[in-house]
């Protein structure tokens, strides 16, 4: 459920696909302050969406690994991030869908 509030700290611990992860990142993305904090949990190998998810966000430069523990990875907004657009790619294929 996406809101209109800004947003300084957003959990992500749902679905642990790379469409799911990225759906939920993008929900609120434009939300997120300058500054908030986005924790991704089970950033591991065994759950290779959210590590893509991750790397691709520090990537752009528009966010960075503030905290790093087992498999959360805490990232923070820089403030360059504002002025950025980013090229977060949500690839929905029938497996990522639910069944009916």
């Amino acid at each position: 459920m996406a809101t209109d509030a800004p947003v300084d700290l957003l959990v992500i611990d749902g679905l642990h696909d790379y469409p799911a992860v990225a759906s939920d990142f993008a929900a609120f993305e434009a939300q997120l302050t300058v500054g908030a904090r986005v924790a991704f949990h089970d950033y591991a190998e065994y759950f290779p969406g959210v590590m893509a998810l991750v790397d691709e966000l520090v990537a752009t430069g528009a966010w960075e690994v503030e905290t790093a523990a087992r498999s959360l990875r805490v990232l923070r907004r820089t403030p360059d991030a504002a002025k950025m657009v980013l090229p977060v790619r949500i690839e929905l294929t029938t497996s990522a869908l639910p069944r009916m």
